[in-house]
């Protein structure tokens, strides 16, 4: 029963670290929603330049 012993070990080593991630991710959430704003705006900038070409002036 040793190869499932050491599977089980780095499943819950994994898990851990998963559960860790998670609680850093928490921490940040508060602070990605003070520049969700300019995220928006960026993305519905984006959104209007989708598919419009502009004209590049040509050098002389």
């Amino acid at each position: 029963m040793g190869l499932i012993d050491e599977i089980r070990k780095k499943r819950d080593s994994w898990m851990g670290r998963l559960e860790e991630h998670r609680q850093d991710e928490g921490e940040y959430e508060d602070a990605s929603m003070i520049n969700s704003g300019k995220e928006e705006e960026e993305i519905l900038r984006k959104r209007r330049m989708v598919g419009v070409f502009t004209r590049k002036e040509r050098v002389k």
